[in-house]
């Protein structure tokens, strides 16, 4: 799992192309997967969408907005080039 992927699926979900509950599924079975790949370098952010989406109940209800709010924080750490380590 990438932050591509999931621009992708977050564009669909609040465009309306696919369900809100679509959403909250896809994150439960991608949550639930024994050892899912997650890029390497955004852990924290991925695993953190995993957990807020597939458990809507915990922290907030999967709206349209709550789409565009991760779709822009996945945007931005797809626009912020990799730290070089030096």
């Amino acid at each position: 799992m990438d932050r591509a992927a999931i621009t992708v699926v977050l564009e669909k979900a609040a465009d309306g192309q696919a369900g809100l509950d679509e959403l909250t599924t896809w994150a439960q079975t991608v949550h639930f997967v024994d050892g899912p790949h997650i890029e390497d370098g955004h852990e924290d952010l991925l695993t953190q969408f995993l957990f807020e989406t597939s458990t809507p109940e915990a922290f907030e209800p999967v709206t349209t907005e709550l789409c565009r709010r991760w779709l822009s924080r996945m945007q931005s750490s797809l626009a912020t080039p990799p730290a070089t380590g030096r």
